[in-house]
């Protein structure tokens, strides 16, 4: 049997990276060996965000939460220990900027001829040069097999500003077709955004949006689903703009799902996205979405 390992940072707390490895580990578990290494184990609730098999191995680099720029090099060993450890066919790394991991093990890894993936959740054009997510694409075209990016759009980005010494794959992220449901409520007067409360999904954005639109139709709200980091600086947002009793923060919801027929339109409003998997969604919910053109993603599943 086939064995796999997917390297991501936190499989246990909700995002669109945990919710695709979680789904595509469960089927492919079903004909394969999958291993998950989190390098993390900080839980955002008491449970797991997104159910996994009973036959999905999961192992964790450290149980504490960590600087993960300051603890690259340790953390690079342990991954190295562990690699050696366990036998795998393929090695799929969730995240450009988690590839520098790597960095001590491509030797041993192409020498037991386990195929190296690096697999784009944001794109090309996000982050700074030297970052991590820089070095972890120059990492990846030089020595990985495979670059698997998430649109065209972005397959093109790489092959202009790449020497790609691998194959580069455009393989849009799976959808879990069987938790689409028929309807939504065009006459519910609410709107829906969904993702991580953070710089890159744009609510403050949505916010200043909210602030013109909201004002003119009194009867409308509009309710973010997630949780992070910017919450505080987008509470003070709303509060600033007079806008405590049409926009709010709902916070996590492991069901989210079954909350799209509450509403009548769907808006994401990204800085940049590595595809938009909330618009997928939306859609699969017949739920009609307004998005900003941001690189990459919204453009092609739309159209």
């Amino acid at each position: 049997m086939k064995q796999i390992c997917f390297v991501v940072k936190n499989i246990n707390i909700g995002g669109g990276i945990s919710r695709v490895v979680s789904y595509l580990s469960n089927e492919l578990s079903k004909d394969r060996e999958v291993t998950i290494l989190s390098i993390e184990k900080k839980f955002t609730v008491n449970k797991r965000a997104y159910e996994l098999d009973n036959n999905v191995n999961v192992h964790y680099l450290t149980e504490e939460v960590i600087s993960y720029r300051r603890e690259i090099c340790t953390l690079s060993k342990q991954l190295k220990i562990f690699l050696k450890k366990h036998r795998f066919d393929s090695l799929v790394v969730a995240g450009m900027d988690f590839v520098p991991l790597l960095t001590l093990s491509i030797n041993y890894l192409k020498k037991e001829n386990v195929t190296i993936v690096a697999w784009e959740h944001a794109n090309y054009k996000v982050g700074k040069k030297f970052g991590l997510k820089w070095i972890g694409r120059k990492l990846a075209a030089k020595y990985f097999d495979y670059i698997v990016v998430l649109t065209d759009r972005d397959r093109k980005f790489y092959q202009m500003n790449e020497k790609l010494k691998c194959q580069i794959k455009r393989i849009y992220d799976p959808y879990n077709s069987a938790i689409s449901k028929d309807n939504y409520d065009e006459n519910s007067k609410k709107i829906v955004s969904c993702g991580m409360l953070i710089y890159q999904k744009g609510f403050d954005f949505a916010i200043q949006v909210a602030d013109i639109v909201l004002k003119n139709h009194p009867d409308w709200t509009w309710e973010v689903w997630g949780e992070g980091i910017e919450r505080e600086r987008l509470e003070g947002m709303i509060v600033k703009h007079n806008l405590q009793n049409q926009f709010f923060l709902k916070g996590y919801s492991d069901n989210i799902m079954d909350k799209y027929s509450e509403y009548a339109f769907f808006v994401l409003t990204s800085r940049y996205e590595g595809f938009g998997m909330v618009i997928l969604e939306a859609l699969a919910n017949n739920l009609p979405v307004i998005a900003f053109d941001c690189d990459a993603g919204p453009e092609e599943i739309i159209n």
